[in-house]
């Protein structure tokens, strides 16, 4: 079995590089945030759970590892809406 990445993430992404230079520098921090805390932390909560470790390993660091993957999971949605809101405002509106 395959894992298979959805696509409409995958549609997202040549969009978003086009327009990263447009988004304020609060809103590309949380999306590099996102990003960067969802490459760290689902791998070692997948390795976690995977490998033969002690229970402590694998209930602290892998839930450790969880809690920041869900988090981020969590926010990610949340982006897109504050960078759509952005992106959609025309030049001459009011903020």
């Amino acid at each position: 079995m395959t894992q298979q990445v959805p696509c409409s993430n995958l549609a997202a992404i040549p969009v978003i590089l086009q327009v990263h230079r447009r988004l304020p520098r609060n809103l590309a921090r949380l999306g590099q945030a996102i990003g960067g805390t969802l490459l760290v932390a689902l791998p070692v909560a997948g390795l976690t759970w995977a490998e033969q470790l002690p229970r402590w390993v694998r209930y602290g660091i892998g839930g450790a590892g969880v809690a920041a993957g869900a988090a981020a999971w969590v926010a990610w949605p949340y982006w897109y809406f504050r960078a759509g809101q952005h992106l959609s405002r025309s030049p001459n509106s009011e903020p």
